[in-house]
């Protein structure tokens, strides 16, 4: 792997990474909130800065293996898991309920929770896979009719994003389209080689005050299309999404923290799949109870939280890229970029 991929290989790592302590945060944690503000854009960013052109039907049948495929086994893992521990736990009569409502979530596909016009259960941090497949379909459209690309992708993000107010849309539609805008940024700072290129610090000062404003005033959701300061939310996150990656690249030239980091950053498809098992699975509340039994400070306990959901994602990459055929359903074409 050259230096150049491995930079972009950490900087999802720490997007990962962060994704997962960021959920365990409340919505108004200051720390929640400077990682929403670059988290999910980041990974649309680097789809765009990757994006190699194909005809349609072959992008479709590429990122079904490549994102649905894994969207549909964790799915399914739930749904099953949900099952087996409410049969083991005695609530027998809840099984069928549950399931059937986990089900509908996995068809509907979004990460938000909604009521009207039925209510339906959110399906959780995989809405990114179902919003990715839309964005990278949508921009393969126009993406090489450079004079209409800006119009097309500004239009199809207003839509979304407006739309997003009225009626939420199933496979997270919306988000891929309001997503499609870092995609684009991705898209534009490879073909104009912004990261090989030296920006002037007052650039550099300006972008890192409209991140901290963002930081402080912004509430950007791609999950619900949320963008609080409207297009300056979008400015703020390509700003942070910069310094991410040039702070990735300090990280390349670290050996040993290059590898750690590269390494999780090439599996962050199993994190990502395996996070959203424990998120809607594991009975947090006995295990909070187990752990109550020690004594722990509130701080005590919040990291032993995050310990063991560290722990079981890094231990489900381990286990994946040893078993063939779940390698297989992450890796189809031993391809590790999302």
């Amino acid at each position: 792997m050259t230096k150049r991929m491995a930079h972009f290989d950490i900087a999802k790592a720490i997007g990962i990474i962060l994704m997962i302590f960021g959920h365990s945060l409340k919505s108004d944690n200051i720390i929640r909130i400077f990682i929403f503000t670059f988290h999910i854009p980041l990974f649309f960013f680097i789809s765009g800065y990757f994006f190699k052109a194909i005809n349609a039907e072959l992008l479709v049948k590429k990122n079904f293996r490549r994102l649905l495929v894994p969207y549909l086994f964790t799915s399914l893992m739930v749904i099953v898991l949900s099952a087996i521990y409410l049969l083991i736990s005695g609530d027998h009569s809840a099984v069928i309920e549950k399931t059937s409502s986990w089900a509908v979530a996995a068809i509907y596909g979004s990460g938000r929770t909604f009521n009207s016009p039925i209510p339906i259960r959110p399906i959780g941090a995989i809405w990114f896979l179902l919003a990715l497949f839309s964005a990278e379909y949508l921009f393969s459209t126009f993406h090489q009719k450079k004079w209409i690309l800006p119009i097309f992708i500004l239009l199809i993000s207003y839509i979304g994003y407006s739309t997003a107010k009225l009626i939420w849309l199933p496979f997270s539609i919306q988000s891929g389209m309001v997503g499609i805008v870092f995609m684009y940024a991705g898209f534009l700072f490879r073909e104009n080689s912004i990261f090989d290129k030296k920006i002037p610090l007052p650039f550099l000062i300006l972008g890192g005050l409209v991140w901290f404003i963002c930081i402080k005033y912004s509430r950007l959701s791609l999950v619900s299309c949320t963008l609080k300061n409207g297009f300056l939310d979008v400015i703020g996150a390509v700003c942070a999404i910069y310094f991410i990656i040039h702070f990735s690249i300090i990280i390349s030239r670290l050996e040993i923290l290059s590898r750690i980091f590269s390494y999780i950053g090439r599996n962050t498809l199993i994190i990502l799949c395996f996070h959203l098992i424990e998120l809607n699975v594991f009975p947090w509340k006995l295990i909070r109870g187990y752990l109550s039994g020690f004594d722990l400070s509130a701080t005590g306990m919040f990291w032993m939280v995050m310990g063991i959901k560290f722990l079981w994602a890094f231990s489900a990459v381990l286990i994946v890229n040893h078993i063939k055929i779940l390698r297989q359903i992450f890796f189809p074409e031993n391809k590790t970029y999302v």
